[in-house]
């Protein structure tokens, strides 16, 4: 049931090409970077384009994340293999790391997610990882777009994953970091101000249709995904090649839907791949 499943979405979750991107400047070394974005429960997916390229023989110079997508990219600019960061999705759940707070800025807080990243990148600083890493978070108070690539994983993950009103801003170099996806939610402009002469943009979004809006905390979330689907659009043309995944529907009906969204990001990056200009070192 589940296999079948997979298959016969295949096609609604197949990428989508975005305008190229402006062409960069002349650069004797040729940078590739990967920008996952944002997507919640989505987050799978990732996995998948990870297992992708990994199948290829290929390894991006540069990594960039919103959200779940600085969760998962964190691990992989860290050294981890998809197949470990698959194990380690089955460990830690997001939500068994958050601890209900009664702070007047969030429902929960995210020091167990900061423990997580720490832990599975054995404390290491992002500086020190064998591939260049990125997340890009938002500042609460004047709507800044923030992005982070030293220092303290822990604290640059959970800052880009911390969703306004259910997670507590998280504290960096005097500013209160919230969610990057409220600023960049698929992070092609920042791999590109980084140095990427080749970027890979990877869109796991809620689509503002994906569920049906019954409640106030539906009508929240639906802003979010409204907002979400107009700043991914306006950002496209900052990638040359985009993986674009319409996801939740997979998930309808199936047990065990982490497998399906993997399968469907690996072979939405299959089916994409003809497209991608490989110009970073290969392993």
């Amino acid at each position: 049931m589940m296999i079948n499943t997979t298959r016969r979405h295949l096609l609604a979750a197949r990428p989508l090409a975005w305008v190229s991107a402006p062409a960069a400047a002349a650069s004797a070394i040729p940078v590739l970077a990967v920008a996952l974005g944002s997507g919640s429960l989505h987050g799978h997916a990732h996995i998948g384009v990870i297992r992708e390229f990994e199948r290829q023989g290929v390894k991006p110079d540069l990594i960039v994340g919103t959200s779940v997508g600085a969760i998962v990219g964190a691990l992989w600019a860290a050294g981890l293999t998809g197949r470990e960061i698959e194990e380690a999705s089955k460990q830690f759940k997001f939500m068994r790391t958050l601890e209900f707070t009664w702070a007047r800025r969030g429902l929960f807080n995210n020091e167990g997610l900061q423990d997580m990243i720490r832990t599975l990148t054995k404390g290491r600083s992002i500086e020190s990882w064998p591939t260049r890493f990125a997340a890009v978070a938002s500042d609460l108070a004047n709507g800044e777009r923030v992005v982070i690539n030293s220092g303290d994983a822990g604290v640059a993950v959970a800052a880009s994953a911390s969703l306004p009103v259910v997670c507590v801003p998280v504290p960096w170099s005097g500013r209160m970091l919230v969610d990057g996806a409220l600023t960049e939610p698929v992070p092609s402009r920042a791999a590109r101000e980084l140095g990427a002469t080749r970027v890979v943009a990877v869109d796991i979004s809620y689509r503002p249709d994906s569920a049906p809006v019954s409640s106030m905390v539906d009508s929240v979330f639906q802003t979010m995904h409204i907002l979400v689907k107009s700043l991914i659009e306006e950002q496209a043309r900052f990638a040359d090649v985009a993986i674009r995944l319409d996801l939740h529907q997979l998930m309808h009906g199936v047990e065990h839907y982490e497998h399906v969204l993997l399968e469907a990001g690996q072979a939405a990056t299959r089916l994409a791949w003809p497209r991608i200009v490989v110009t970073s070192r290969s392993s």
